[in-house]
């Protein structure tokens, strides 16, 4: 009878992320993972000559950076790469707060009676955050985008070849005539002033 050969199992043989791969290969341990800080590919296993292979055959270039200068840019990619995880984490509260709202037939209603402003201004803070804080976001970019738009059509209509002896001063006041939200006094305007016309 033949005897049947056992498969090795890398994760009984204990292997660890260990602290110096950092420095030297520019990998971190990210939820039991061997993540390269560069190219943030995954290594499979925590073994010294595979992180290493994969620092020499793709990022040998980063071997001209020693002492301090290493430690600045192992820092920085560390950084980076955190910043992408807290953003993949913002997304995901937002996914599930979205969830909790759609599941609720109380928010439901509210949202098809109130204004979205309203609604929105409505939520817990504690429970949905990150809806409200996206919200607000997308809320004022509305309004940004439009005042942005709107003076550039106003300039576009102003400033044509026609009008080329308007100088830019004159422009300016024209474009934040047109784009505030402020209504002049007349009255008061035309009993200030003693002629109405410059040039008589």
């Amino acid at each position: 009878m033949a005897s049947v050969s056992k498969k090795r199992k890398v994760d009984r043989e204990g292997r660890r992320f260990q602290d110096k791969w950092k420095f030297e290969y520019f990998f971190t341990e990210i939820l039991n993972n061997c993540v390269c800080l560069i190219c943030q590919e995954t290594v499979a296993v925590f073994k010294e000559f595979n992180i290493k292979r994969h620092y020499q055959t793709k990022h040998a270039s980063y071997d001209k950076l020693t002492g301090n200068k290493r430690g600045e840019k192992v820092k920085q990619l560390e950084a980076v790469l955190t910043a992408q995880q807290s953003f993949f984490t913002r997304v995901h509260h937002l996914q599930l707060e979205l969830i909790e709202l759609q599941c609720d037939a109380e928010h439901r209603s509210r949202h098809q009676q109130l204004p979205l402003v309203n609604f929105y201004r409505q939520l817990d803070e504690g429970r949905f955050q990150a809806i409200r804080t996206f919200a607000k976001k997308m809320l004022s970019l509305f309004g940004s985008t439009y005042m942005c738009e709107k003076t550039f059509s106003v300039m576009n209509i102003n400033k044509s070849r026609m009008r080329t002896r308007l100088s830019d001063s004159h422009l300016r006041d024209v474009l934040r005539i047109k784009t505030t939200a402020l209504e002049p006094d007349m009255d008061y305007i035309l009993q200030s002033r003693s002629q109405y016309h410059p040039s008589h």
